[in-house]
């Protein structure tokens, strides 16, 4: 649903933090057509949305960037699994949670203990070793 609402709406080519967008028009012609009964929303419009309602989870706005960025990622392709979790409690923090640990590191594997820390961040600090 939300990605016949956003389709064709993201024009400019910035994903609001100043650099390119990870969606290209291919995406966005990918995404569902429109349905009836559906309010059309501008892409940079729900981004902004998505990351005010997020950090209300307690994220920081760097961990609210990356949960937006990949939620949308899924939703403009049409994975439903995406922006549903910040009006469904899915993102909301577990109890104890902390910040991820390097617990072990090779020339060519890393180990990472999570805290109860969302995978899309754990993930994103994998990509950076």
């Amino acid at each position: 649903w939300l990605a016949s609402s956003v389709r064709g709406a993201y024009k400019n080519g910035n994903n609001g933090s100043g650099a390119a967008s990870h969606f290209s028009q291919a995406d966005l012609a990918a995404a569902a057509p429109a349905q009836e009964n559906t309010t059309e929303v501008g892409l940079e419009e729900l981004r902004e949305l998505a990351l005010k309602a997020v950090k209300t989870c307690g994220y920081t706005h760097q961990e609210a960037q990356v949960l937006v960025d990949v939620m949308l990622y899924a939703e403009l392709r049409g994975n439903s699994q995406g922006l549903i979790k910040v009006v469904s409690g899915g993102l909301n923090r577990a109890p104890g949670h902390g910040s991820p640990t390097l617990e072990k590191e090779t020339k060519l594997s890393a180990l990472i203990h999570g805290h109860q820390q969302m995978g899309m961040l754990v993930i994103t600090q994998a990509m950076e070793l």
